[in-house]
């Protein structure tokens, strides 16, 4: 197990246990067996804390790739554009090559290139970016974390599952429980230099 750093040892509570941890460019994530903590990688700049949630209140997590084909659709699109562009342009602007050939077809070979390197960076971007995790409490966006997470999100689901499996089995409290477990308040009032209880008789 690497070593912890001593800002999430003292954030743990007695007999919580550090049971995975992941490394993003942005994120530290420390799982332990009753919450997962998110720490950010490089502390200051953005103001960034750390953030923790038990598993029991994620509501789900998503971990994908953002929208691969889009970029894989467009960047084909560019490289075909480049393809034709040189026979488009001859097309258009003939006068052009006929009387200043040289400096047409460098201009046509520069943005020919260009767009096809456009093209390819999209194709590129769509096939080796990193996937994202993506965290929901209660319905609600936590963070994403960029990474190769995989044992990271199977830990997740793995403690999220034990999480709602124990609560549905725990028994549940009546409204007379409830309010026995409420701590009693006694409001009082000042009267002069002297505190007394509203419900005694004076």
């Amino acid at each position: 197990m690497p070593t912890i750093p001593s800002d999430i040892e003292s954030y743990l509570t007695p007999n919580e246990l550090i049971v995975k941890i992941g490394r993003s460019r942005k994120w530290e994530i420390y799982l332990t067996d009753k919450r997962a903590i998110f720490k950010p990688a490089h502390e200051g700049g953005d103001g960034t804390e750390i953030v923790a949630t038990s598993y029991h209140r994620i509501s789900s997590v998503e971990y994908k790739k953002k929208n691969p084909s889009r970029y894989i659709a467009f960047g084909t699109v560019f490289v075909g554009f480049a393809i034709v562009l040189p026979i488009l342009l001859n097309e258009i602007f003939p006068f052009i090559f006929t009387h200043y050939p040289t400096v047409a077809t460098i201009f046509s070979i520069l943005i020919t290139i260009s767009i096809a390197l456009i093209g390819i960076i999209l194709v590129g971007v769509s096939l080796f970016a990193k996937p994202n995790l993506t965290v929901h409490v209660q319905g609600k966006k936590l963070l994403t974390v960029s990474g190769e997470l995989e044992e990271i999100v199977e830990t997740i689901h793995n403690y999220r599952k034990r999480a709602k499996a124990e609560r549905r089995h725990s028994p549940k409290k009546t409204k007379e429980n409830k309010k026995s477990d409420r701590p009693k308040k006694i409001r009082k009032i000042r009267r002069g230099h002297k505190r007394i209880n509203p419900r005694d008789k004076y």
